[in-house]
């Protein structure tokens, strides 16, 4: 019974793992809209700028991460989506909600660094 129990539970979270890689672009972009809009308090108008500067720089990444170039030139190509997406954004939002945007991008950096180095310190405890 124990067996089969965590078998289901494996198949489970297999599962729920291949559907969250799954996404479609326009699904992700939703998604990162629908976070602006509740930390932003964003208008209907400035929502549907969002979804759509969202949803271009999600297909743009989509197909340079399955291109062939090297890891360098799509680095490099990704950053400048990134850049060229926040630069969109600031003409929409009032200096008010782009200043907190931008501290949101600053304190996912920061937890993201945190969870790196906590990565980094428990392979190296392997190791």
């Amino acid at each position: 019974m124990k067996k089969i129990q965590v078998l289901l539970f494996s198949l489970f979270l297999i599962t729920s793992f291949t559907y969250s890689q799954t996404k479609s672009a326009e699904e992700r972009a939703l998604e990162q809209t629908a976070k602006l809009k509740s930390e932003l308090n964003l208008t209907a108008t400035q929502e549907s700028s969002i979804y759509e500067i969202n949803y271009g720089i999600i297909l743009k990444n989509d197909a340079l991460r399955n291109s062939s170039y090297t890891e360098e030139v799509k680095t490099a190509a990704l950053q400048q989506n990134k850049e060229a997406r926040k630069s969109m954004i600031k003409g929409i939002l009032t200096p008010e909600q782009y200043a907190s945007f931008e501290n949101k991008i600053e304190e996912n950096k920061k937890a993201n660094k945190k969870i790196r180095q906590k990565v980094k310190k428990e392979k190296d405890k392997k190791n």
